[in-house]
């Protein structure tokens, strides 16, 4: 996964769906972005990819 594949998420949609979310799923989905944020700038260092 390079850094260009994480876009951020836009639109209606994900307001309603991050304003109905459950502090879990808030939780998992931080977790998960910083996940593919270090993986991203691990591969672009490595030169992986």
């Amino acid at each position: 996964m390079a850094a260009k594949d994480i876009l951020p998420a836009e639109g209606e949609w994900f307001d309603e769906t991050l304003a109905a979310a459950s502090p879990d799923v808030l939780r998992e989905m931080v977790v998960r972005m910083a996940q593919m944020m270090m993986d991203a700038e691990v591969e672009q260092r490595c030169g992986a990819g």
